[in-house]
């Protein structure tokens, strides 16, 4: 059974027409994903996408970008736990400042989901996270960052059914 899924894209900035492009592309690929969606299969469904892409070299992790285009759209899953965001900022900086990209794609988990795949296998669950990365948290360290930073961010939030409605039967 497909998991029901909601992606909402959010824009910190004028996104060009690439990027919105883009963005409904990895909502059709992240929609074929069956059940929770998680970073591998994040990064794998952004991957997928051929469309005058490549996927950067890399020495060290905390500089990954899943997918760049040639119109210099690149593309990360940012999800585990809240110091990926901090990695997966660090990266988009680095290759910004370098060139290589010229706006950037995050794809986060919602507050739901995060909350979900921390608490899905515990009997009792917990009213947190467990430290889990979050679109809301991405977007806190956006809006921190913004005053200084002028690289164009776009954020696709994942919201997947089972996660929002277990959500709201915890947090009623």
């Amino acid at each position: 059974m497909i998991n029901i899924r909601e992606c909402k894209i959010i824009s910190k900035t004028e996104a060009s027409s690439e990027t919105r492009e883009i963005c409904q592309l990895l909502i059709e690929n992240l929609n074929q994903i069956e059940g929770g969606v998680m970073d591998a299969d994040c990064k794998k469904a952004i991957q997928k996408i051929r469309r005058g892409s490549y996927i950067p070299k890399y020495n060290k992790t905390e500089l990954r970008l899943d997918l760049v285009f040639e119109d210099k759209v690149g593309v990360v899953s940012s999800m585990g736990t809240t110091a990926i965001i901090s990695r997966r900022m660090l990266s988009a900086l680095y290759h910004y400042n370098g060139g290589t990209i010229s706006e950037i794609i995050f794809v986060a988990h919602s507050p739901a989901n995060a909350w979900y795949q921390h608490n899905a296998k515990k009997p009792r669950k917990e009213n947190g996270n467990g430290n889990r990365a979050t679109s809301e948290s991405l977007l806190g360290l956006i809006d921190e960052i913004s005053n200084v930073v002028e690289l164009p961010i776009s954020v696709i939030e994942i919201t997947d059914k089972v996660c929002i409605d277990e959500f709201r039967n915890h947090f009623p």
